[in-house]
């Protein structure tokens, strides 16, 4: 299960913050992964929002077939461009993102203790696409709205390090969601998440239930 959160918060006609934290969990209580993120956004009118800088720290712990030595920091700088539009009920949004991960080594004596050793370095791509569809009611930004969610997103490593340049991973989602009001938004839905190891020989297959809130603040002075 992942329990999702993020703000957006417009500051003026051209800048803005964003902010996420996202806790994941495996079989509902042992700590999987949990999440936290910040970054600058411009706003380049109402179609794009490009994100120059963003900050993310994680913590990363063992779980699953292929599990860690033991739990992990990682750091991470990314940057992306996002493009989004509304036709009538339809809301349709495209994002790209460049991220730069700097993830906790770790090697195991043979007392069996667990050392780090430094950070490696990887390089990846993100694209997604995201259609949601509002179900009672003619655009998705009004209040009291239910909506329909689908989105896929792919993940490909880049760079010197990558053994195998083929996608890495794939998150792809149905669910449904509830507009309250113009700033808070709720939805929860079924997730089939593909993850390729390194080694290009182990896949890893996650089926999860994801809970996503999201405000949407806009400060901007009102003339």
């Amino acid at each position: 299960m992942w329990l999702w959160v993020a703000g957006q918060v417009r500051l003026t006609r051209y800048f803005g913050l964003q902010t996420e934290a996202i806790l994941r969990f495996n079989d509902f209580q042992r700590s999987q992964q949990h999440e936290f993120h910040l970054g600058g956004d411009i706003y380049l009118g109402d179609r794009f929002v490009v994100t120059p800088a963003a900050y993310g720290f994680f913590l990363n712990y063992p779980y699953g077939k292929f599990p860690a030595l033991g739990r992990q920091y990682e750091h991470r700088i990314w940057q992306q461009i996002l493009y989004r539009n509304n036709w009538g009920r339809v809301g349709f949004n495209a994002r790209i993102r460049s991220e730069e991960n700097w993830r906790q080594r770790q090697i195991k004596e043979a007392s069996g203790n667990i050392l780090n050793n430094g950070y490696a370095f990887k390089a990846r791509i993100r694209t997604r696409l995201q259609v949601n569809i509002a179900l009672n009611h003619n655009t998705l930004q009004q209040a009291k709205t239910l909506s329909l969610n689908i989105w896929d997103e792919m993940y490909a490593a880049v760079g010197p390090e990558v053994t195998y340049h083929y996608p890495e991973e794939n998150r792809a989602q149905i669910g449904l969601g509830y507009r309250f009001n113009r700033w808070a938004v709720l939805s929860a839905g079924y997730m089939h998440q593909l993850i390729l190891r390194n080694n290009g020989t182990q896949a890893e297959s996650n089926h999860t239930l994801v809970v996503f809130a999201l405000f949407q603040i806009d400060a901007r002075k009102k003339k």
